[in-house]
């Protein structure tokens, strides 16, 4: 029988943001637990790593089609439009590199560690891993198998990757309004990376408990506050340069 997601502790922001801390410290008291996240971490990191070399090489690209607008527009009239669209592009890049590196990034990460089959299992034996140790007992909750099964939870996750490039496209398409759009989307592209983040770091958890999409948002819904202190300690952290590529 799978747990209601109304049963569920409902715990406050603040203990969401502790849990963080508490999760790494716990790690580093249970070696045994790096069987399991070393593998994920580099997989996802290497995953990421990827993702940032093929933005980097469309910027390049980019760099030299614009390069050579500039070098065939010498001598012509529109050579003044043809720097006007370099301007743009230079500050357009710059914002597109901050945004990706502070709010795509970390979020992505973590739906991508959700994402891939072998974490899914990965992160799946370290929950139950650690409900045994600190409960004395296997999780109850858990169906025979394991959870929801891998191909259930790699569609929940591409659902979830969808909703999130879908809010950030909305929230960046607020810089079209002058001046005050851009606060606005910044501030829209945090919390949305904050809930994403949140909701991706418990996934695990509720996975265990077997709950698809409709429940896992239901669960989160419960479970808003803990998820947010969560998600936002996870990017205030990662707002810390060098951190947030280790």
């Amino acid at each position: 029988m799978i747990l209601h997601p109304r049963d569920l502790p409902k715990m406050g922001f603040g203990a969401g943001a502790r849990s963080l801390w508490r999760a790494i410290g716990y790690l580093f008291r249970h070696p045994a637990l790096f069987k399991y996240v070393i593998p994920s971490v580099l997989l996802n990191g290497a995953a990421v790593v990827l993702l940032m070399v093929g933005l980097w090489s469309l910027m390049g690209y980019l760099d030299t089609s614009i390069d050579g607008w500039e070098a065939g527009a010498a001598g012509h009239w529109y050579v003044w439009l043809i720097k006007i669209l370099s301007w743009i592009y230079f500050f357009a890049k710059t914002a597109v590199v901050v945004l990706t590196v502070y709010f795509v990034v970390p979020p992505l990460y973590v739906i991508l560690m959700n994402l891939n089959p072998l974490s899914a299992v990965l992160s799946n034996l370290t929950f139950k891993y650690v409900f045994n140790e600190q409960v004395g007992h296997p999780l109850p909750e858990a169906e025979p198998g394991g959870g929801i099964g891998v191909l259930h939870s790699v569609l929940i996750e591409l659902r979830k990757l969808l909703v999130f490039l879908l809010q950030m496209l909305g929230a960046l398409s607020l810089n079209l309004v002058p001046y005050i759009g851009t606060i606005f989307s910044a501030v829209a592209c945090y919390f949305i990376t904050i809930q994403t983040s949140g909701w991706a770091l418990v996934t695990p958890y509720y996975e265990s408990l077997g709950y698809n999409y409709k429940l896992q948002r239901g669960a989160f819904r419960w479970q808003r506050k803990l998820a947010w202190g969560l998600g936002t300690m996870f990017e205030l952290i990662l707002l810390i340069p060098v951190v947030n590529i280790l």
